[in-house]
């Protein structure tokens, strides 16, 4: 997790065998890929991932100032 006076970076890895080529998060079925795109929309976030052979890397960024007198329910 990386921060800056406005945005926060959060990136998340595995070392699996990675997603298909013609992955797309919006279609996927797994409830991990639904929660990350869930919370992706909610925080307005940019939400980029780049998957090999030798694992995947999700990366969200979203502006803190946006949301930190909000609450998320």
């Amino acid at each position: 997790m990386q921060k800056n006076e406005s945005d926060l970076l959060i990136k998340i890895s595995d070392n699996g065998v990675g997603l298909p080529d013609n992955f797309k998060i919006e279609k996927s079925t797994s409830l991990g890929m639904k929660l990350i795109d869930v919370l992706s929309t909610q925080l307005e976030a940019t939400c980029t991932y780049d998957s090999t052979e030798k694992g995947t890397t999700f990366q969200m960024q979203f502006s803190v100032d946006d949301h930190s007198s909000k609450s998320i329910s």
